[in-house]
């Protein structure tokens, strides 16, 4: 009787401890699974296909993809801009306290180049006006300094304008700019061919009175520069074909 009842409580306890051990692996197993969980779930979601990882970089780069896209386009266009755009044979300044309306500005280009030759041999004959005049009393002041700006920035840094259309007011100017004259004196006289081809419309007029003259470069720091002598060189060129000599 007594070694049954010993039987019997070897059992329970065997029972209970096996009970206990399922218990005790159920949760290692669901803290196992919690664990997994929160690992799978942390952080990012990896993306598993492909169009998976393309849709998660365009999310999170997008704006980046599309800035660097915006940015080569531009590039690009500014890249074929400068290889399609012509190269000028002759460069010409204007500038004058009377103003030079810009619709007048690709007529007296096609004006003068009636008068000049193909200087740099590519076929075509360019001639290129840029316009630094204002209207004394009717421009705004930030205008005229913007002109003066430009001006400046032509006579300090651009060795290929050699070329000057002003008035006499405006020569006397000029020549103060620099320790020694800018130009030469010997300018040609724009005659009444000139204004009859250029002014488009009487009731916005030409100024009177204006010639053309070359930039003097002896003595100065672009005296011996390739560019500003050949350049001067084709400016005195112009002038004597249109002078008709």
């Amino acid at each position: 009787m007594e070694e049954n009842k010993k039987q019997s409580d070897t059992l329970r306890q065997r029972d209970k401890a096996r009970k206990d051990f399922l218990e005790l692996k159920k949760m290692q197993q669901e803290n196992k699974d919690k664990s997994e969980e929160r690992v799978a779930y942390s952080g990012e979601i990896k993306p598993i296909t492909f169009a998976q990882k393309l849709s998660h970089f365009w999310y999170y780069y997008k704006i980046p993809v599309i800035a660097v896209i915006v940015a080569v386009a531009l590039v690009s266009f500014v890249c074929a801009q400068c290889a399609n755009r012509e190269k000028s044979d002759i460069k010409i300044a204007i500038y004058d306290s009377n103003i030079v309306p810009d619709m007048y500005l690709e007529a007296i280009e096609e004006y003068f180049e009636q008068y000049c030759e193909d200087y740099n041999g590519d076929g075509k004959v360019v001639v290129t006006i840029m316009n630094c005049s204002y209207q004394a009393g009717g421009s705004s002041a930030q205008y005229q300094v913007t002109m003066q700006q430009k001006l400046q920035s032509i006579i300090v840094g651009d060795k290929e304008t050699m070329l000057f259309i002003t008035s006499d007011s405006g020569f006397e100017h000029l020549n103060t700019l620099t320790d020694i004259n800018l130009l030469n004196p010997d300018g040609v006289k724009l005659n009444e061919d000139f204004y009859e081809k250029v002014t488009l419309s009487e009731e916005i007029a030409m100024p009177k009175g204006l010639s053309l003259y070359c930039r003097n470069i002896e003595g100065t720091l672009i005296e011996n520069d390739e560019t500003a002598v050949k350049s001067s060189q084709n400016g005195l060129e112009l002038l004597k074909a249109l002078s008709g000599e």
